[in-house]
């Protein structure tokens, strides 16, 4: 019997997104493992339209909305014969991954990284990095090789 009961997808939409989605569903598949899907919505400079009064929470309202209709369309692709809950949050994703998976009794978390090195690295950092140095339970990060 799996010790992997409920797997934790971290998600931001994008392609390596979708290689971490596609390995987490085979995984809770061939586990037997529930899985929850979490979304963290950052606001960034480049999100704040140029000029005049800026309106922070409607901001974040249309970027959750956002969200969820994009989190609709992973589950339509992805979610058949999964017992799959999800999570939107607004604030930092390395902070809050971690969070999520305390919360929802997690026993992995998989997730995308960009692989980046050197200046990249030291200019960007790296959510996965971030989580996998405070993660308590073990974290899966799907690389994009090539």
């Amino acid at each position: 019997m799996s010790k992997f009961k409920k797997i934790l997808v971290a998600i931001d939409f994008s392609n390596l997104s979708e290689m971490a989605m596609t390995t987490a569903v085979d995984l809770a598949k061939d586990l037997g493992a529930d899985l929850h899907i979490v979304h963290i919505v950052q606001i960034h400079a480049t999100n704040i339209p140029e000029g005049g009064m800026v309106n922070i929470e409607e901001i974040q309202a249309l970027e959750e909305q956002s969200a969820k209709n994009n989190l609709e369309k992973f589950l339509q692709d992805y979610g058949e014969g999964l017992d799959i809950s999800t999570t939107i949050l607004h604030g930092d994703a390395a902070v809050e991954v971690n969070n999520v998976a305390k919360e929802a009794g997690a026993d992995m978390i998989v997730m995308g990284t960009h692989g980046r090195k050197g200046v990249a690295h030291l200019l960007m950092g790296s959510v996965a990095e971030s989580v996998l140095r405070k993660s308590e339970v073990p974290v899966l990060c799907i690389r994009k090789t090539g």
